[in-house]
């Protein structure tokens, strides 16, 4: 559940907790968080730390390493070496810093190492065409970089709307239908950038196929 609250981040207060528990202990308060299935320790209502991130982020890391490892291992069994293989974070790096990685990671719970942001792709075309994997160019990259962070900012400021809006009519639920939309679509935008890379890849096989030569 994601109870109320931007900027958890920042909050000074030391508690764990954004709504503390023991307001669950008045009747009238219990009554309200049970209609909305709201408890205590639900993840919504535990505030994010610093700590809490590094640790999101370096499981993350190790689990794309893996990923590439396993790839490279599979590769090698064949009879293939020197395979440039990376991971392409489909939203820009520029999406997971400042107030955009704030949202992303501390008010949606995101980790930019997790498998609907990071495309595993070729670092050349030599890479590209013995795994059949995109491969990525600076043109890719800065496309990425153009068109990520105003994606992500406009459905930021959509949540924070509807979030100043559940203040005022405490419609709860609502706002956790929203919040969860946000979500989905957040990872729609990386899963469509994954799409066009993909065709784009395709393309240019189709291509070498007909004889052209590789677009530099």
């Amino acid at each position: 559940m994601a109870i109320f609250g931007f900027g958890r981040r920042s909050t000074p207060n030391s508690s764990k907790h954004i709504v503390p528990p023991e307001l669950w202990d008045d009747p009238e308060n219990a009554a309200f968080f049970a209609r909305i299935g709201a408890k205590p320790d639900d993840p919504g209502n535990l505030r994010v730390s610093h700590a809490d991130v590094a640790r999101m982020i370096e499981e993350g890391r190790k689990a794309v390493d893996a990923r590439i490892r396993q790839v490279r291992t599979k590769a090698m069994a064949e009879g293939h070496d020197n395979l440039n293989v990376r991971a392409l974070s489909l939203l820009h790096d520029d999406c997971w810093n400042g107030e955009a990685g704030d949202f992303l990671i501390y008010h949606l719970g995101l980790n930019p190492y997790d498998e609907w942001n990071t495309m595993l792709v070729a670092g050349d075309v030599r890479t590209a065409s013995i795994l059949d994997m995109p491969f990525c160019t600076e043109e890719i990259l800065q496309h990425l970089a153009r068109t990520g962070l105003p994606l992500i900012l406009g459905l930021r400021d959509k949540l924070r709307a509807a979030h100043d809006e559940v203040q005022r009519t405490h419609e709860f639920g609502r706002f956790q239908d929203i919040y969860d939309d946000t979500v989905v679509k957040v990872k729609r935008v990386a899963q469509l950038f994954g799409t066009g890379l993909v065709e784009t890849y395709q393309a240019w096989r189709q291509r070498q196929a007909d004889g052209r030569s590789a677009p530099r």
